[in-house]
């Protein structure tokens, strides 16, 4: 990638903003110590950035991270990166081609179990259902007089919260299977 800086120019821009700062505070605490990022949404982009242009990063880990580089950046990624999608997340989608993600995909289904090496259409089916669940939910919030419920499924999905939620709960799950018990099923998304 000489000659050229990776990444989407917008996001490539915010973190240049704040990169200055950011290194400065790096380097006064990175020694000896292994350095993560981690973000959600446009903080998953500018972790996503920063962790290529850090050159002691350990590792990446995104939530609801939109699509940052094209396929040389995404082929030059060097620095171990997963990336959770929540089911019907609009913000993994955006922007189309020619963009591309970074790293192994995490995917939550709609009923908040974290899988790896899901299929397509495994994901297509899941993210079907789920729009019908919340679907489901919408009208019966509607009916019972609550009008504040958000109708968009790909909305809902992106918000931190439920990105946390998934994250405790996956977490959770582990230290019981760990232990010898069976993973509990957390229910709805």
């Amino acid at each position: 990638m000489a000659g050229r800086r990776p990444g989407s120019p917008g996001f490539r821009e915010a973190l240049d903003l704040v990169w200055d700062p950011t290194r400065d505070h790096l380097e006064d605490v990175a020694p000896g110590r292994e350095i993560w990022f981690t973000g959600h949404s446009l903080g998953a982009a500018l972790a996503t950035l920063a962790a290529a242009r850090w050159a002691g990063t350990r590792g990446l880990v995104t939530f609801g991270a939109p699509r940052i580089g094209d396929s040389a950046f995404r082929d030059a990624a060097s620095v171990p990166t997963w990336r959770v999608v929540n089911n019907n997340d609009a913000v993994c989608r955006i922007p189309p081609w020619p963009y591309r993600h970074v790293g192994e995909r995490i995917y939550v289904d709609r009923h908040g179990r974290s899988r790896r090496g899901t299929t397509r259409m495994e994901r297509v089916l899941d993210e079907a259902a789920g729009h019908g669940d919340q679907a489901a939910r919408v009208i019966a919030r509607w009916r019972a007089g609550e009008r504040d419920a958000v109708p968009w499924d790909a909305l809902v999905d992106h918000s931190p919260l439920h990105y946390a939620i998934h994250a405790w709960n996956a977490m959770i799950d582990e230290e019981k299977a760990g232990a010898g018990a069976a993973p509990a099923d957390t229910g709805e998304s």
